[in-house]
């Protein structure tokens, strides 16, 4: 069944978003695996099972539901396991009503190691899935990324911010497919009358970031809570603005049920530098040294983000209401509780989804 603490954050979620919109419908979630994928079949499952949606989920992943999504699926009927690569063009033949495109390589440990293959996520697979939903008149949301503004300028960055992205840089690959992905959900939703979103996510944490999760604040759980030091890859200035996954995906929930423009900046407002982050980890978790190095050449992705990133979501508060965020400390908190609640044999979201 569901984490207790993911159930929570889903029982919080179903109030607060149009659950009945997906009544009798059917939903695909590609890269259902993953950290933000998992949480969108979880909050419909949870709809499924509390409110009799009867809402048919097709759960997208590379290889297959992992030990967590086999066991809702096991749970809950209306799962369906879908293997599909979106590097690859892809055709389905049943009507869908609604695409959450969550599919690629989150970390960027990962996606550095995987740059062709990211880039045909967001472009390949975005157009065949665009295709279903002109074909179905189905919502499509394209989960996209603060990288396409690459090093900004402007910080909080707005969505009117054009993006200060070198095609040489390191990132490239990651951040400007997602620009031409969304060069194709405008496409599809000017010449072709599709409802196509692209939700911009920045930092984005809580119950899914595993102590086997490559990200900073999975290396910081894992050094806390397993060693009692936490071993920073260097001096931790830059600033970063994070958001609780369950505020995230209230945000996406409400861009795709009623969105009236196709770009929105998603995330949170807990803005601290990667030094505080470890200090607020070594709070929390308790007894816990911090030692960090001048930088750590041998980690290809450190480094390579802008020195301050934070996302100016004034256009999603303006369109609808403001978004009450929980406190980082909290967050922290409940991943943890979501950490020690998980069964030995999935401690993780799946790093390709």
């Amino acid at each position: 069944m569901i984490n207790p603490v993911v159930e929570d954050d889903c029982r919080a979620l179903a109030e607060a978003v149009a659950l009945d919109d997906y009544r009798g419908k059917t939903v695909l979630v590609s890269g259902a695996n993953g950290f933000l994928g998992s949480y969108i079949v979880q909050l419909l499952s949870h709809g499924n099972r509390t409110r009799d949606l009867g809402c048919t989920v097709l759960c997208s992943s590379l290889s297959g539901a992992s030990p967590r999504l086999a066991r809702l699926m096991a749970a809950d009927q209306n799962l369906v396991d879908l293997r599909a690569d979106f590097s690859q063009p892809f055709s389905f033949d049943e009507r869908i009503d609604f695409i959450f495109h969550a599919a690629g390589y989150a970390q960027p440990a990962l996606w550095m190691d995987e740059k062709l293959k990211t880039i045909d996520i967001n472009v390949t697979g975005v157009r065949s899935l665009l295709e279903l939903a002109r074909r179905d008149d189905a919502r499509f949301l394209f989960f996209s990324t603060l990288d396409v503004y690459g090093d900004p300028e402007i910080t909080p960055t707005p969505e009117t911010y054009n993006g200060s992205l070198s095609t040489l840089a390191e990132r490239a690959a990651y951040g400007e497919s997602k620009r031409l992905g969304e060069v194709i959900c405008n496409i599809y939703r000017q010449e072709f009358g599709v409802t196509a979103y692209a939700a911009r996510i920045s930092h984005v944490y809580g119950p899914g970031i595993s102590l086997q999760d490559r990200r900073v604040l999975g290396d910081f759980l894992r050094g806390a809570m397993t060693r009692g030091r936490i071993e920073m890859r260097d001096q931790g200035q830059a600033i970063k603005t994070f958001g609780y996954i369950a505020d995230v995906i209230f945000m996406i929930m409400r861009i795709m049920q009623g969105g009236q423009e196709m770009i929105y900046n998603v995330g949170g407002v807990d803005r601290l530098t990667i030094r505080q982050l470890a200090e607020l980890v070594a709070d929390v978790v308790g007894k816990t040294e911090i030692s960090a190095l001048e930088k750590d050449t041998a980690a290809g992705h450190i480094g390579t983000d802008p020195d301050e990133v934070g996302l100016d979501l004034s256009k999603f508060e303006t369109e609808f209401g403001a978004v009450d965020f929980l406190a980082m400390k909290t967050g922290i908190e409940r991943t943890i509780a979501w950490i020690e609640a998980e069964p030995a044999d999935d401690k993780g979201a799946d790093g390709a989804s």
